[in-house]
């Protein structure tokens, strides 16, 4: 099975900091109506999580980071 390449993890990375943003800012509407306490908390970790693993990704895969020596990419 082929690696997936830098920029696809780069690029899954960016997706995932949109979710969790996203999911976040749903939490935070359906507070203001009225959603159970346990679902809010659950709702924020996740979105924390999301963005966590997000940052991570970006960071760690993308291409043109001039302070980091790159593998050459084998695609």
């Amino acid at each position: 099975m082929k690696r997936p390449s830098r920029k696809l993890l780069d690029q899954m990375g960016i997706i995932l900091l949109i979710c969790g943003v996203v999911l976040g800012m749903g939490v935070s509407v359906g507070a203001t109506h009225g959603m159970a306490q346990w679902l809010e908390i659950v709702g924020l970790v996740v979105g924390l999580v999301l963005v966590v693993a997000g940052l991570w990704m970006a960071r760690t895969f993308r291409r043109a980071d001039p302070n980091r020596p790159q593998k050459p990419d084998r695609d």
